[in-house]
């Protein structure tokens, strides 16, 4: 619709209707009403008039036309007063043309706003990424999708990180104090019930982890086992036997120290039975990508189960306690389950059990009372984690948060042993299963403990191991009442 009253129109005869119009050039009306004009005909003050005025042009040029009838072909019109009302336009104009727009504004406005979007999109992507990063080093990305495959963990806690930082072993020089000295044992039985006993422990001069065979309860030579993957100094041990048959089989653990980072190393022993030599079959690690990497203070527990099934536990570095997996039988390898949280720095495990729905398992948690500290889970390998209960008779001047742990278990109860590895007299802890209560044995006087010490039991049998001023010393129970403390060997040093 024409604005009469700003652009009044005068009704006149055109004289020159018959006239031919002749364009030389396209160019946009300034003030949007599509009339087509000559360049030299814009006045700077219809271009300031013609501000905000949205201008429109021809599709397809034109250069000489009759007398119109309607409106060309090609254009898009708008209504306009007549080119009588025009004022005089002058030459100087011509350089005064207006600037183009895009999505209705100016360029300049445009590629600014451009400018804009490109840098928070940028800072975004940025952030973005260093907030995943930290994410992942504080232990918030998604836990290893191996980890509902043992232990019966649901809702794993999240990873830790898929690459540790580089860090220090707990002792990284020796030679070690005996109190920095780990030992494990191991135990097959013949068809006649005869044991043989295998017990690992390292030197206290070098890194080298040495073993003896115990036929009988008389302990044999001492050797060295052949490893391609070098122990850290005091390293933690653990073994189990896989087979009873001829060759023994028998599965040693340790840690290593591999590029700055610490790592679960498995040694495969075979071992004829009889004693003698055992042959190192193969020597790998089983943690090198592990999302959970271990504390250099962790200690170690294994467990052999039904059907070649092998449970490994150690602490991560945030402290939790982790299980590793494997079904010897599959293909499956190495899987992860979460065990508990909140353990002790460097707290000692254990762990045994007559089946996989009846698996009991020690440690030591970060909690602040004593009382509430020294800990006992019961589990299933299937289904998870169980009752987690403190045993609080574990008080006194023989109990301190960094005790050294043995046990065992038997048909009518379960059994605790502890003390402190620097000379601590050995205590006991057991729950009756009739009387389901935990209760503290200061009876027994086996003697004092210089380091770890481990413990084993068969059918009416139950052994203890430990070093007591360079001798290794083993007390029986047989069947009920205990022993005293004999020496197997003393320790020679160079």
């Amino acid at each position: 619709m024409i604005d009469e009253e700003r652009y009044p129109s005068t009704i006149q005869s055109d004289p020159f209707h018959d006239a031919p119009e002749v364009v030389t050039q396209q160019y946009p009306d300034p003030h949007g009403r599509d009339l087509l004009v000559t360049q030299q005909n814009i006045d700077v003050r219809d271009v300031e008039r013609g501000k905000g005025m949205e201008a429109m042009t021809m599709s397809t040029p034109v250069t000489a036309s009759g007398p119109p009838s309607g409106p060309p072909s090609g254009w898009a019109m708008s209504m306009a007063p007549p080119p009588s009302s025009l004022p005089t336009h002058t030459a100087e104009a011509a350089s005064t043309a207006p600037s183009r727009r895009y999505c209705g504004l100016r360029r300049r406005t445009l590629f600014i706003l451009i400018g804009v979007a490109v840098v928070i999109v940028v800072a975004a992507v940025v952030g973005g990424v260093v907030g995943s990063m930290a994410g992942s080093s504080d232990g918030s990305s998604s836990n290893n999708n191996n980890n509902n495959d043992n232990g019966g963990q649901n809702s794993p806690p999240p990873a830790e990180s898929s690459s540790p930082t580089s860090v220090s072993p707990a002792i990284e020089t020796g030679p070690i104090e005996p109190s920095q000295r780990q030992m494990a044992v191991s135990l097959s039985l013949d068809n006649d019930d005869n044991s043989d006993v295998q017990l690992f422990y390292q030197d206290l001069d070098t890194r080298a982890v040495h073993y003896r065979r115990i036929l009988s309860d008389e302990a044999g030579d001492e050797r060295t086992l052949d490893l391609d993957i070098e122990p850290t100094w005091g390293t933690p041990l653990a073994a189990t036997a896989v087979s009873g048959s001829n060759p023994l089989r028998v599965l040693v653990y340790y840690v290593a120290a591999l590029g700055g980072v610490i790592h679960i190393a498995q040694a495969d022993l075979v071992c004829a039975r009889g004693g003698g030599d055992c042959e190192t079959r193969a020597n790998s690690l089983l943690t090198e990508q592990s999302d959970h990497p271990l504390n250099p203070a962790t200690k170690l527990a294994a467990l052999h189960l039904d059907d070649d099934r092998v449970r490994v536990y150690y602490q991560a570095e945030s402290n939790d306690l982790w299980s590793l997996g494997n079904d010897m039988r599959g293909t499956g390898g190495w899987k992860y389950a979460h065990m508990t949280p909140g353990g002790y720095p460097g707290t000692s495990l254990l762990a045994y059990g007559p089946n996989d729905t009846s698996i009991h398992f020690y440690y030591i948690s970060d909690a602040e009372d004593e009382r509430d500290a020294l800990r006992h889970m019961q589990y299933a390998d299937i289904t998870g984690p169980g009752p987690d209960e403190a045993i609080q008779n574990s008080t006194g001047s023989a109990w301190s948060r960094n005790v050294s742990f043995a046990g065992m278990w038997d048909p009518t109860s379960i059994r605790l042993y502890y003390a402190k590895p620097d000379g601590g007299d050995i205590l006991s802890n057991f729950n009756r299963f009739a009387e389901d209560q935990w209760r503290t044995n200061h009876e027994d006087n086996w003697g004092r403990v210089d380091g770890g010490f481990a413990s084993l039991y068969w059918p009416g049998s139950s052994r203890l191991y430990w070093f007591q001023d360079g001798e290794l010393r083993m007390s029986s129970q047989i069947p009920n009442a205990w022993t005293d403390p004999q020496t197997l060997f003393r320790e020679s040093r160079n």
